[in-house]
């Protein structure tokens, strides 16, 4: 993490379902082609309804996409 602009951010990464995953004040989304298809759409729909809860900027860096 030191190479990327947010160096001195404080970083935790979280092994879970991220389907299922109660995210709420999470800004940065890093996947590299996580899920198939049908997975991801679910993880997308999670995010989507953590901003309804709770409004914030937020990044998703999707790296080697396969479905978009």
């Amino acid at each position: 993490m030191r190479n990327f602009k947010f160096a001195n951010t404080p970083i935790e990464i979280i092994y879970d379902d991220a389907a299922k995953f109660n995210f709420k004040n999470e800004a940065i989304f890093f996947m590299f082609n996580p899920f198939k298809q049908k997975t991801l759409g679910r993880v997308l729909i999670n995010i989507k309804k953590s901003l309804k809860n709770n409004p914030r900027r937020i990044n998703i860096i999707y790296y080697n996409p396969i479905f978009g």
